[in-house]
């Protein structure tokens, strides 16, 4: 009797805290009203829309500035040539069009990455897995991103698959995916480089493997667009690094948190 008591425990522990998280991201859900909508709907897509369809910047987007193209916020073209070309599918549509298809393609991707993190052959008959994962997709990042039209998604969906290609033993293909999703948008690269030291510490054959997948990715985006990498490396991150963003939350980097100005070192204010 006693054994199957202690037997019970976990199982019911378990539920308990699932309920837990349930009711914490219930709770969490109403955050949505804290986003600053913008005038419109799909601000970030505006800017590649306008990149794509303009004649003096579809097949090269970083020469010309966004005021020429009448960006919203008169945004130049910030992001790597690979993501830039990702969106190539924007010249087809309307921008009407082109953010009712993203806000959808972004939330069938975001369920399609979800057998990725559970350890389960039956993902979609789990019911609290959905239900949690739904109450995921509700939270202000994802309504944030859909409001936004942002592209972090594919970043999402790239690491993902690096992920899970991993679990299938593949460290080279997974390292790929981690790579491409580097090149898409820099800032994975600081996880895979962490990622790739770590397992060249802790297993160096799966960790060269990883490391020898990630340098292949960007080395093969960085040929497929030698020009344009380099007009982006030597120019228009020097320029974008130049840019200090407001101090609030929504601001993208680090800067935001400290008051920088030339010859006086930073100060936290609002980390």
């Amino acid at each position: 009797m006693r054994a199957c008591e202690d037997a019970g425990r976990p199982a019911s522990r378990q539920r308990r805290h699932v309920w837990i998280l349930f009711l914490f991201l219930l709770f969490s859900v109403p955050s949505y009203t804290l986003i600053p909508f913008f005038s419109f709907w799909g601000l970030d897509l505006q800017n590649l829309y306008l990149f794509q369809n303009s004649p003096l910047t579809q097949d090269q987007p970083y020469l010309v500035s966004g005021a020429v193209v009448n960006d919203a916020g008169s945004r130049p073209m910030n992001y790597p040539p690979l993501l830039y070309w990702s969106f190539v599918w924007l010249r087809a549509l309307s921008f009407e069009a082109a953010i009712r298809v993203w806000a959808l393609v972004s939330v069938v991707m975001m369920l399609a990455v979800l057998p990725a993190w559970l350890h389960s052959q039956r993902v979609w008959d789990d019911r609290r897995a959905l239900m949690l994962w739904v109450l995921l997709l509700a939270q202000f990042p994802m309504i944030f991103a859909l409001e936004r039209g942002n592209n972090d998604v594919l970043v999402v969906v790239l690491w993902s698959a690096a992920y899970f290609v991993f679990r299938l033993q593949l460290p080279f293909w997974s390292g790929a995916a981690a790579g491409t999703a580097a090149v898409l948008k820099l800032y994975p690269g600081v996880a895979c480089l962490v990622v790739g030291l770590g397992l060249c510490v802790a297993r160096p054959k799966v960790g060269a493997k990883f490391i020898a997948g990630m340098a292949l990715a960007i080395a093969a985006a960085v040929l497929v667009w030698f020009e344009q990498t380099t007009i982006y490396v030597t120019r228009v991150l020097p320029e974008f690094a130049q840019v200090a963003p407001p101090q609030e939350l929504f601001s993208h980097a680090l800067r935001s948190c400290f008051r920088v100005t030339r010859g006086s070192p930073p100060s936290c204010e609002r980390c």
